[in-house]
């Protein structure tokens, strides 16, 4: 009886051992790993300037790590090297800074930071169960102009005041139910009035509210028409129902 019971807490020893090593991988990994990678990017990006940040493991999607590269002299320069356990480096995604696409994250970020103190704040005067700013992207389908990101430049220190007012938009979900025009047109012209005295700029508002077991979406409302006596109707002539 006590041998079963030892082969027993041996054999859930090893199952649980090895489950922790699928689940989170081993340090001898990370470190096999970690120095793959390193070795990849010298030979791959001499000219780059970069550091190992972080060694994450990827289970349950798949039994590869993440190894991530920042840069001490570039907020830009941030990308991941794909390896396997055993060592072999599979891809990077270096391509995203190339593109500038880790330079509008970067701004997207700085802007959703800067809209979300004002959302947040104790004298807002709307009642939102959800609030976002963000920076819109160019989109062949959309008549709302937005930023492409390969014109922006790696490293940008970024005029925020200007892109806002470029290409910012402003997403409320309203918590306080309400399906007038009225009432909508009020909020809006609020919300303008109220972030403009923050002076924090936006391009475009959207709104969105549940009203017993309808949705109402309105979406990319103009700055300029917030205040246009008319707002009432370009309201109807754009709201959406679900």
């Amino acid at each position: 009886m006590k041998w079963r019971i030892f082969f027993l807490l041996c054999g859930t020893i090893i199952v649980a051992t090895f489950g922790v090593r699928i689940v989170f991988g081993t340090d001898a990994e990370k470190q096999r790993v970690s120095n793959s990678a390193v070795a990849y990017v010298r030979y791959t990006y001499p000219a780059l300037d970069v550091r190992v940040q972080q060694v994450d493991y990827m289970f349950p999607h798949s039994t590869r790590y993440f190894v991530t590269f920042t840069s001490p002299t570039s907020p830009d320069t941030t990308f991941t090297v794909y390896v396997k356990r055993n060592g072999q480096v599979t891809h990077d995604d270096y391509d995203q800074v190339h593109l500038r696409e880790t330079t509008y994250q970067r701004l997207n970020d700085e802007y959703a930071a800067w809209t979300e103190r004002v959302l947040r704040s104790d004298t807002f005067p709307y009642p939102i169960t959800y609030g976002q700013g963000f920076i819109r992207r160019k989109e062949d389908d959309s008549v709302v102009e937005g930023i492409s990101p390969s014109d922006l430049e790696l490293d940008e220190a970024f005029d925020l005041i200007a892109y806002g007012t470029m290409y910012g938009h402003l997403h409320l979900d309203l918590s306080q139910p309400t399906s007038t025009n009225e009432s909508l047109s009020d909020i809006a012209r609020g919300t303008r009035r109220y972030f403009d005295d923050h002076q924090v700029p936006f391009h475009t508002l959207s709104l969105s509210v549940t009203d017993q077991d309808d949705i109402y979406f309105v979406p990319s409302l103009f700055y300029d028409e917030l205040e246009s006596p008319l707002l009432e109707d370009i309201i109807e002539s754009r709201i959406l129902t679900d």
